[in-house]
C-alpha cells in the first residue's frame, strides 16, 4: 500500500524539470535552472542532484564537463580546467593535458549538456553574470543554437534579481515616507520612491559587485566590479589551507599530503558552508589509509578564519560606492546564495552599515526563477528584444505603488 501511495504521489506531482519556461543563471563556475523552483541539471554520485559545475575534466580521451572535473580537482589539478568562460571571444587556447582546445569547446559542452538535461524547454531566460560583455553573451547564444538550446531572452543576473524585487522596496520606501511613519527611510538619490541597490555574487571569476538605481520606471545598473582577488577558488583554498592548519595542530598530520584526502576534504566544503550559513557546526570528516580526524568548526571559527578575505570584500564595497558617487550605503543589499555563504561576509556588511540598510541573503533558485518570470514581459512586447545589460523597465502598476498606498492608509 505505501508503494502505491508513493506511486500516486509522484505522479501526480509535477516534475520540475519538464518545465517549459525555465530560466538559467549563469556564472563561471555553474549553471543553475529553476523556474517555480530548482531544476535538477546534473545527478551526483552520491545519489542527490545539483547544478551544472562547468568544471572540464580531461583525464580521458574525450572532454567531460560537470561534476567529474570537481572530482579531480585536487587529486589531478592540471587535468581540470576551470573559469573557461571569462575567456570567451578573447581566443585564449589552453592547454589541459593532452588536450588543446578554445574556450568554446567547453561552451559546447555545456550547451549540450543542458539542451538534453532541459529537453522539455520550449523557451529560455538566460541571466548572466555582470562582468560578461554582449559580444560573449552573443558567443552563448550561438552555441544554445547549435545545441538546440532554446534561449530566446537575456539579461544581467543583477538586473533579474532587482526588478523581481522592486516593488517591494520602492513599497517599503512610499511607506516609511508616509506622514506619521515611526520608520527609518530607505536611502534614495532624492527622487521620490527611488533607492539604490547592491548585489553581491561570487564565482571563479571573481567577486561581483553591482551597484542598481531602481525607482518606479526602471532598474538601472550604475556600476558594477569584478574582484578578482576575491573569486571563489580563493575563498577554498583559504579554508582547506586552515582546516588542514588546524589538522596539524589537532594530530600532527596535514590532509595535504595525501591528494585522497585533500579531494575528500574539498568536497566536504558545500555541505558544510551550508551548514554554517544555516548556524549549525560543521565536522570535517578526514580520511586516509593510515589515518583519519574530525575536525568541528562552529560558524564563528569558519568566519575567523576568512578575517583578510572578508575585509578586502567591504574594502571593495566601499570603493564601488564612491566610484558611483553614493556616500552613503544602498538602501538594500542583495547576497547571492553563493555569496550569503561566504563565512563572515553578512554579519561584516551587518557590522558596516547602519540600521537603515536592509540585508538578504537570497534563496539559491532567485536569480533562475526572476530570470524565468521575465519571460511573459517579452512576450507582450514590453521588454526590447535584446541583450539587457543597462537597463530593465519596470512594468506601468509599478508606477502607482505610492498613490495606491496612500488611498490605502486612508481608507480610500
Amino acid at each position: 500500500m505505501g508503494l502505491i501511495n508513493w506511486l500516486r504521489r509522484s505522479a501526480d506531482e509535477p516534475d520540475p524539470q519538464y518545465d517549459p519556461h525555465p530560466g538559467l543563471d549563469l556564472t563561471a563556475s555553474r549553471v543553475r535552472a529553476a523556474a517555480k523552483s530548482l531544476i535538477p541539471l546534473e545527478r551526483l554520485t552520491s545519489g542527490s542532484t545539483s547544478d551544472l559545475s562547468l568544471a572540464v575534466s580531461m583525464q580521458n580521451r574525450t572532454a567531460v564537463i560537470g561534476e567529474p572535473g570537481l572530482s579531480i580537482a585536487r587529486t589531478l589539478p592540471h587535468l581540470v580546467c576551470r573559469d573557461w568562460l571569462p575567456g570567451l571571444t578573447q581566443g585564449t587556447t589552453r592547454e589541459v593535458g593532452r588536450h588543446r582546445f578554445e574556450p568554446e569547446m567547453p561552451l559546447d559542452l555545456m550547451c549540450e549538456r543542458l539542451a538534453s538535461g532541459l529537453s522539455k524547454a520550449e523557451e529560455i531566460v538566460l541571466a548572466v553574470p555582470v562582468w560578461m560583455t554582449p559580444a560573449q553573451v552573443t558567443q552563448v547564444i550561438a552555441a544554445a543554437t547549435k545545441a538546440k538550446l532554446p534561449i530566446r531572452h537575456t539579461l544581467l543576473a543583477p538586473l533579474a534579481i532587482a526588478a523581481e524585487r522592486a516593488a517591494a522596496v520602492i513599497h517599503e520606501a512610499a511607506r516609511a515616507a508616509l506622514p506619521g511613519t515611526r520608520r527609518f527611510p530607505l536611502r534614495s538619490d532624492g527622487s521620490a520612491g527611488a533607492v539604490s541597490a547592491m548585489v553581491i555574487d561570487i564565482d571563479t571569476h571573481g567577486l561581483n559587485i553591482s551597484l542598481l538605481h531602481v525607482d518606479e520606471a526602471a532598474v538601472r545598473l550604475i556600476s558594477s566590479g569584478v574582484v578578482h582577488r576575491l573569486n571563489s577558488r580563493i575563498w577554498e583554498d583559504k579554508l582547506l589551507d586552515a582546516i588542514a592548519d588546524r589538522c596539524i595542530r589537532v594530530c600532527r598530520r596535514d590532509p595535504r599530503d595525501s591528494a585522497e584526502a585533500e579531494q575528500r576534504l574539498f568536497g566536504q566544503l558545500e555541505t558544510c558552508l551550508d551548514r554554517a550559513f544555516h548556524g549549525q557546526s560543521a565536522t570535517f570528516n578526514i580520511r586516509t589509509d593510515t589515518w583519519y580526524q574530525d575536525l568541528s568548526f562552529s560558524p564563528e571559527d569558519l568566519a575567523g578564519l576568512c578575517v583578510p578575505l572578508v575585509q578586502s570584500a567591504v574594502k571593495a564595497v566601499r570603493e564601488l560606492l564612491a566610484e558611483g558617487q553614493e556616500n552613503v550605503p544602498a538602501s538594500v543589499i542583495w547576497l547571492t546564495a553563493d555569496a550569503g555563504r561566504l563565512p563572515g561576509l553578512t554579519s561584516a556588511l551587518h557590522a558596516w552599515t547602519s540600521e537603515r540598510t536592509s540585508i538578504a541573503t537570497l534563496p539559491p533558485e532567485a536569480v533562475a526563477s526572476a530570470a524565468a518570470n521575465l519571460r511573459t514581459r517579452w512576450k507582450v512586447g514590453e521588454l526590447p528584444r535584446i541583450h539587457l545589460d543597462k537597463l530593465l523597465p519596470l512594468p506601468a502598476p509599478a508606477k502607482d505603488a505610492e498613490a495606491r498606498l496612500r488611498r490605502t492608509s486612508t481608507g480610500g
